[in-house]
């Protein structure tokens, strides 16, 4: 059996500043206030996200009226259940 290798040595210095150096230049051209502004810092995308949600099927199901039960009706029958016949 072969020993398990030991872990790479770590970023040096050099490389340390050009990633950096690139962390800056994504957070200044992709991330930046100019987004930001246009976007209304977000809220378009989340005004985006409550719409999705409120005309999923799903939800909608969910927000209409669910149906009577016996407490519901005067008769004390259930709407989800066929009556017993004596």
């Amino acid at each position: 059996m072969s020993e398990p290798s030991a872990a790479p040595p770590g970023p040096t210095e050099a490389e340390k500043d050009i990633l950096h150096d690139a962390e800056q230049r994504l957070l200044r051209d992709c991330m930046g206030a100019e987004w930001a502004r246009q976007h209304g810092y977000g809220s378009d995308l989340e005004r985006r996200r409550e719409e999705t949600r409120w005309n999923d099927p799903n939800q909608r199901y969910f927000r209409s009226p669910q149906p009577p039960t016996a407490s519901d009706r005067p008769d004390g029958e259930d709407a989800r259940q066929p009556a017993a016949h004596p």
